[in-house]
C-alpha cells in the first residue's frame, strides 16, 4: 500500500493520474521505481513528483509511463479516471 501523501497535488486530475500509478504499480509486485523509471527512460525522481501529483506529464511522457509500468496507455488513464471521483483513495 503506497504511503500518504504529504505534498498536496496541482489538481484532482494530476492526483488521479499519481494514485493510479501508484495503484498500478502496488498491483504488479514485480514493479518498483527503478524498475518502473529503467523501463520507461524516465528518471525516478521525475516519477515520483507524477505519483504526487506535482508534475505535469507530457503526452510522450505519459506513454513512456505506460510503457515502464507494463500497461497500455489507455489502462493507466481508465485508472486514473476511475480514482479521480474517489478522492480517499483507491
Amino acid at each position: 500500500m503506497p504511503r500518504p501523501r504529504t505534498a498536496k497535488p496541482r489538481s484532482p486530475d494530476h492526483d488521479a493520474l499519481g494514485r493510479a500509478i501508484s495503484v498500478l504499480m502496488a498491483e504488479n509486485p514485480l514493479l518498483s521505481l527503478d524498475i518502473v523509471g529503467r523501463d520507461s527512460g524516465l528518471d525516478e525522481k521525475q516519477i515520483g513528483t507524477y505519483i504526487r501529483g506535482q508534475g505535469n506529464p507530457t503526452f510522450s511522457t505519459l506513454v513512456k509511463l505506460a510503457d515502464g509500468l507494463h500497461v497500455k496507455l489507455s489502462t493507466l488513464l481508465e485508472e486514473a479516471e476511475r480514482l479521480k471521483g474517489n478522492s480517499h483513495g483507491p
